[in-house]
């Protein structure tokens, strides 16, 4: 039996006493199936290909933008005060975002594949704001971790059987 994904905003409307359907639907297994993305059959469109990415680079942003500012605050010594608290609020985002993947999609899988964004996200950040300079084991590794991961996330797959 396939388990119905569980929809965050509905998560949210629960906690928030917006309905009272998805957190006591039995139907719920909230654990997801198997799946990379996109809908229980997996047929990506290009909106939830666009959403899916989309998601992946906002978490990337928030994540790395969040350790940037606890790095700043701690180990630069620059407004501790102001930018670790900041940190941490936008690390808690960072936290919340990939939970709006679209589809029946599983913990392990979203945050493997978000990994490769990760490391694109954190290079181009460091570029942009450190003045990092790449060089070709940089270009080269992030280019096999990001196809890597895309080929996991939209890898076509049976649910049933989680092949």
């Amino acid at each position: 039996m396939q388990q119905e994904s569980v929809k965050p905003m509905d998560v949210a409307m629960d906690i928030l006493g917006g309905n009272n359907t998805t957190l006591t639907d039995d139907n719920n297994g909230g654990g997801g199936g198997g799946g990379g993305g996109a809908d229980d059959d997996n047929s990506w469109t290009t909106v939830t290909i666009i959403l899916s990415i989309a998601l992946f680079i906002i978490s990337g942003l928030l994540e790395v933008g969040g350790g940037y500012m606890v790095w700043q605050g701690l180990r630069e010594r620059r407004s501790p005060w102001i930018l670790v608290p900041l940190g941490a609020v936008v690390l808690f985002a960072y936290g919340v975002v990939p939970t709006f993947q679209p589809g029946n999609v599983t913990f392990g899988r979203v945050y493997a594949v978000y990994g490769g964004f990760f490391i694109l996200l954190s290079y181009v950040w460091s570029v942009v704001f450190d003045n990092f300079k790449l060089d070709k084991g940089d270009y080269i590794g992030a280019s096999i971790a990001l196809v890597g991961v895309c080929i996991a996330w939209f890898w076509p797959r049976n649910t049933t059987n989680n092949s």
